[in-house]
């Protein structure tokens, strides 16, 4: 008789053990997928960064159009033309051309929920600060690394510098430019 409840004893806890593991183990796999849903980029802003980095400020609206497989809007403003590719409510690509018909700068404006990323780190940006207002060089890579080590995102360029974002969870944001000649950052600018 008491070999026969200790069997039932053994049994009831042995199903409560393995409850508890199927349980956690459900809870880890919803996890992970909320995690992954949360870092997944839509394809148009992935799409976005890509064009920003492949086409020349030498290229033709015409060009664009094609690759990016849609016409551009167009939109006056003083001596410049805008055109605007808009890739879906969270991402645009803008050339900005002056009236002697090159592109002066191509731009990229996405939502910034998209740049979030949890490994950015703005702790080091009085460093970073220091280094610009004394005049000495800092380059992309050492800004990088001052951050957190994430790259940054590229969200504008023209024939003479290049600007990079980062945004940290909260959405505090910092942007830097760099001179294409040199590559040092000749200014930073944010919230955090």
């Amino acid at each position: 008789m008491k070999r026969k409840q200790l069997l039932q004893v053994f049994l009831v806890i042995l199903c409560l053990v393995l409850g508890m593991v199927s349980l956690a183990g459900c809870g880890t796999k919803q996890e992970s997928q909320n995690i992954e849903e949360e870092q997944k980029v839509p394809e148009e802003i992935s799409k976005a960064f890509e064009y920003i980095k492949e086409i020349e400020l030498t290229s033709k609206v015409e060009d664009i159009n094609k690759k990016v497989g849609i016409e551009a809007t167009e939109e006056e403003d003083d001596d410049d033309i805008k055109y605007t590719w808009k890739l879906s409510d969270n991402a645009s690509l803008i050339a900005t051309i002056k009236e002697e018909g090159e592109i002066y700068s191509l731009a990229v404006e996405v939502k910034e929920d998209y740049l979030k990323n949890a490994n950015v780190d703005f702790s080091k940006y009085s460093e970073i600060s220091s280094v610009l207002k004394e005049g000495d060089t800092i380059t992309y890579d050492q800004v990088k690394e001052k951050l957190g080590g994430t790259e940054g995102n590229m969200i504008e360029k023209n024939s003479t510098t290049t600007v990079y974002e980062w945004v940290n969870n909260e959405g505090g944001f910092l942007k830097a430019t760099f001179s294409n000649s040199n590559g040092r950052c000749t200014l930073v600018s944010g919230r955090f």
